[in-house]
């Protein structure tokens, strides 16, 4: 994710891989205002929908950025992102 707090803008891209590396799907979206976390967890959520509606059975992600494996590992109700986690869980089920 792309955050420029000066000029409330965020956006996030991502990269879905198959098991052996090569590309599935690549895709942008703009955000509007938020935090770092925050497109993190869009764009991990907006991958899982990718994926599920491309009807792959297993999924691992992968991030650079600890808070967010943290907050989806943790699955904590405390998060300001609850919702976005919650998402994240039920589609991982």
């Amino acid at each position: 994710g792309l955050v420029r707090n000066e000029e409330c803008f965020a956006a996030v891209e991502r990269l879905v891989r198959d098991h052996n590396g090569g590309w599935i799907i690549r895709f942008c979206r703009y955000l509007g205002n938020c935090t770092m976390i925050e497109a993190k967890l869009r764009g991990i959520l907006d991958g899982l929908k990718l994926i599920l509606y491309r009807r792959f059975k297993r999924v691992s992600i992968q991030t650079d950025n600890i808070k967010a494996a943290n907050v989806i590992q943790d699955g904590s109700s405390k998060s300001s992102n609850y919702a976005l986690v919650r998402r994240i869980h039920q589609l991982l089920k």
